[in-house]
């Protein structure tokens, strides 16, 4: 057990994501840079655009403990931010989204996107959302907070599904159908291996993070 991939989205204002690790695909007039030492996905005032990033190898476990927070930006019109893992494809895959707009989030294969989780964030514009899921075999587990509450002892919802069971990537992004520009700040983000007798990824200045049959370590 441990820690297999870690980024605090630290860098110059306008730098891209650490390119070691992270695969860019934006849409034209659409961005992904460091800005004030955390993440921003910017989409531009035309319908249908994006910013996605992607780890360029799969996490090196389907069972993790993910962590990350996201700025809540609710002037963003009908901006939402997805967030993947055991993401293979366009069809392989759950995703978590997040509404900026409605304060609602749910999860969904990327099959069909038909939520079988839901729930609120409670949170406003401004607001820093904490976001913790757990992928354990079929059991999925999800929780959200603001920052500084503290964490709670529940899950917000809980639910069993089949559908993914294998390793995959892990990917932030933003969309929009309106015609709106918007954007999403993301300050870290930390998975944990909870696979028993895996070994803690070995540390060299930074957090090892191996794809399945790989021993790479990523540095930063």
């Amino acid at each position: 057990m441990g820690v297999v991939l870690l980024d605090n989205f630290t860098g110059t204002n306008g730098d891209p994501p650490n390119t070691s690790l992270w695969d860019v695909a934006v849409d034209a007039g659409c961005s992904a840079q460091i800005q004030s030492n955390k993440l921003r996905l910017s989409i531009g005032s035309t319908t249908s655009n994006s910013a996605y990033i992607t780890t360029d190898n799969n996490v090196g476990s389907a069972n993790v403990d993910i962590t990350f927070s996201v700025t809540i930006d609710a002037v963003s019109a009908d901006a939402v931010m997805e967030f993947n893992f055991r993401w293979q494809s366009g069809t392989i895959g759950y995703v978590m989204e997040i509404g900026h707009f409605n304060g609602n989030w749910g999860v969904s294969s990327v099959a069909d996107y038909v939520q079988f989780m839901s729930g609120a964030h409670g949170a406003t514009s401004g607001d820093i959302l904490n976001v913790r899921i757990q992928a354990i075999g079929s059991a999925l587990k999800v929780k959200t907070w603001l920052n500084g509450a503290g964490e709670p002892g529940t899950w917000s919802d809980e639910a069993t599904d089949t559908a993914h069971a294998a390793d995959g990537k892990i990917r932030f992004g933003i969309y929009s159908n309106a015609a709106a520009a918007g954007s999403t700040d993301i300050e870290f983000i930390s998975v944990d291996d909870t696979q028993v007798g895996h070994p803690a990824g070995r540390r060299l200045g930074g957090v090892a993070f191996t794809s399945a049959g790989s021993s790479a370590v990523r540095r930063w």
